[in-house]
């Protein structure tokens, strides 16, 4: 498997509005139709405060066995929330507070941030661990709107 990445955050302060570009990653495997694995919801701009839901869905018959959901933090992706049955939910750092899982399925899986703020906007990663082919994942950017 290999990543294909697509970059292009960039804050706009001159307007009075924070925004950030849609960007896709997606995880490449070795069978027909990896790309189409993991479909996220485009997410609409949020208002700085407000609560915002990120939501993706596995397509195929595999066996998932963990959802992870990871954010971006400089140039790399840190674990934020991750599911399973065997452990159930457990969130990370200070999303602990802030954030719940929606929906706790193995095939969809959607989590709430709560008042979100300008440190929120970037962009984040759902992944679907499937036994025994690896990780699916997709990338979802949030954009947060701040008026001045």
């Amino acid at each position: 498997m290999h990543n294909v990445v697509s970059q292009g955050c960039h804050r706009d302060f001159l307007r009075g509005r924070c925004s950030l570009s849609f960007n896709v990653i997606l995880d490449v495997a070795l069978f027909p139709g990896a790309n189409e694995a993991v479909r996220c919801e485009r997410v609409p701009a949020a208002a700085l405060g407000e609560d915002v839901t990120l939501k993706c869905n596995f397509t195929h018959s595999l066996d998932v066995l963990q959802v992870t959901w990871q954010k971006l933090e400089g140039s790399s992706f840190k674990n934020i929330a991750t599911y399973s049955k065997a452990h159930g939910t457990k969130f990370i750092g200070p999303f602990n507070k802030r954030i719940y899982f929606n929906d706790t399925s193995l095939k969809a899986s959607s989590i709430t941030l709560r008042g979100v703020t300008l440190e929120d906007e970037t962009c984040y990663k759902c992944i679907f661990n499937a036994f025994p082919y690896g990780s699916f994942g997709r990338e979802t950017c949030l954009i947060v709107q701040c008026e001045f």
